[in-house]
C-alpha cells in the first residue's frame, strides 16, 4: 500500500509540473500573438502617417506654386502687358478721386474727395436737367 501512495504522490507531481508549464507556454504564446499583432498595428500607421506626409508635402508644395504665380500676376508690369493685350487702357486714381469707406460701406467724413464727388454728381444732375435720378445713400 505504501508503494501506490508513492506513485500516487510522483504522478501528482508530474501533473501538477506538467500543468504550470503547459501554462507558462501557453501564457508566452498569447503574449507573443498580443505582441504580433500591436507592432502590426503601429507598423500600419506608421505607413498611414507616412503616406499623410508625403500629401501634405505636396500640397504646400502646389501652394507655394499657386501663391508665386498669383504674385506673379499681381505684379505691375504684369498686369500693365495684361491690360494692354486685351485692350484695356487703365491708369491709378488721382489722391482726389478716391473716397475711403467705413466698415459699414458709408463714405469717412471729411475727405477732400467726398467733397468733390459730390460736387460732381451735383454738377452732372443739373447739367442732365435733373432726370437722373440720384439715391441718397450713394452720396451720403
Amino acid at each position: 500500500m505504501k508503494k501506490n501512495r508513492k506513485t500516487s504522490k510522483r504522478m501528482s507531481r508530474l501533473v501538477s509540473n506538467t500543468f504550470r508549464a503547459g501554462a507558462a507556454i501557453a501564457a508566452l504564446f498569447a503574449v507573443s500573438l498580443l505582441d504580433m499583432f500591436a507592432s502590426s498595428s503601429c507598423n500600419q500607421l506608421v505607413k498611414t502617417a507616412d503616406a499623410k506626409e508625403k500629401i501634405l508635402q505636396r500640397r504646400r508644395a502646389d501652394l507655394e506654386n499657386a501663391q508665386a504665380k498669383w504674385d506673379a500676376k499681381r505684379s505691375s508690369g504684369n498686369l500693365d502687358r495684361t491690360l494692354i493685350k486685351h485692350g484695356i487702357s487703365m491708369r491709378l486714381p488721382s489722391p482726389a478721386q478716391i473716397i475711403r469707406m467705413d466698415a459699414l460701406g458709408r463714405p469717412v467724413p471729411g475727405q477732400m474727395s467726398l467733397a468733390l464727388a459730390r460736387q460732381r454728381i451735383d454738377g452732372q444732375t443739373v447739367a442732365a436737367g435733373g432726370g437722373a435720378a440720384r439715391s441718397p445713400s450713394m452720396v451720403r
